[in-house]
């Protein structure tokens, strides 16, 4: 009776101390999940002391969660609303599945009428107001946004966000086209629209300005969706010696930062965890433990993380070509 007692007491602590609304039993396991439970800790064949902890495995099971992983509804004749399957895949949610089932809901909950009268070939859905693409970019940053990723890489989960850039840049593709739709339209009313635009409200797509900006690999590193960056971008030459923009197309040998700190490899968990690994960002095929820039998340150059548990990363030693075009000149003079 004593034991049951204790028992009791401590999935009570849990159920509070990690402040999980509701905590589902996992019917199988989630392969994100057992990427980062099977990390190794060496490092070239030596001992390695880990930067942070790995999170508590009960805190986050209760606080992370696969996309719908539990069938609430019995009933077969009730449709179940995916809009976000596609998006998020295999990833680990910051969200409870009742969470993800009320946000996914947002996404169907609309009304569109006429201003003037009735209108020809009057839209039904949000997605007869938009082209191909904004359509498509809205409901991938508002699937994230709604239902973050957890991200793993500390001692405690935590949700990743969106980018403030992304955020920025995301309005700039896509707000004039939504705009002029309620401009066609009177009152189109949008729940996952409303719900996004924050404190600006009225037709705003989404509010960026409490969203973080791009620092690198902090923890957590913030979300820029590459559709979003191949929509943006124009292709630089590859280069080897020095970096053009954000250095996302540098391919140079250095592996040491400005302070000096040798550059952990891509391939490798520790001392720091992350998810910029070649399986996820192609570009680090073959790149050992050389500086880069994988999809771009450090604004101002190569960056890598490093082989000291007190400095989770730092910008290299590699000079913007810029720079170097403009010594060169000067020297030559």
């Amino acid at each position: 009776m004593k034991s049951f007692a204790v028992l009791l007491l401590t999935v009570v602590y849990l159920r509070f101390s990690i402040n999980a609304r509701d905590v589902y039993p996992s019917r199988k396991r989630n392969k994100t999940q057992d990427a980062y439970d099977s990390t190794s800790i060496s490092f070239e064949g030596e001992s390695c002391v880990e930067a942070k902890p790995s999170a508590d495995q009960s805190l986050t099971k209760a606080i992370c969660h696969p996309y719908r992983p539990i069938a609430r509804r019995a009933d077969k004749n009730v449709k179940r609303t995916e809009v976000c399957k596609s998006t998020v895949g295999d990833d680990l949610l910051f969200a409870t599945p009742a969470e993800q089932e009320w946000r996914e809901n947002l996404f169907v909950t609309y009304t569109i009428r006429s201003r003037v009268g009735k209108v020809q070939r009057m839209p039904k859905s949000p997605s007869r107001l938009l082209t191909k693409f904004c359509w498509q970019l809205i409901v991938h940053m508002y699937c994230r946004f709604f239902l973050p990723k957890c991200d793993m890489t500390s001692s405690r989960p935590r949700a990743q966000p969106i980018c403030r850039e992304a955020c920025r840049e995301f309005k700039s593709q896509c707000q004039k086209e939504w705009t002029q739709a309620q401009r066609k339209f009177k009152s189109v009313s949008w729940a996952v629209q409303k719900l996004a635009s924050g404190l600006e409200r009225s037709s705003s797509l989404m509010w960026c300005k409490d969203l973080p900006r791009q620092r690198g690999p902090d923890i957590p590193e913030c979300y820029y969706p590459k559709m979003l960056q191949e929509k943006k971008e124009k292709p630089r030459p590859f280069t080897d010696t020095c970096f053009h923009d954000d250095g996302r197309t540098y391919r140079g040998n250095v592996s040491v930062t400005r302070s000096g700190y040798k550059c952990q490899s891509w391939t490798s968990q520790c001392p720091h965890r992350h998810h910029r690994t070649p399986e996820n960002f192609p570009e680090l095929n073959g790149a050992g433990n050389a500086c880069r820039n994988p999809g771009g998340q450090a604004p101002n150059g190569p960056w890598c993380y490093t082989t000291t548990v007190n400095q989770r990363w730092e910008y290299c030693n590699v000079i913007n070509c810029e720079t170097l075009k403009k010594s060169k000149g000067l020297f030559h003079r």
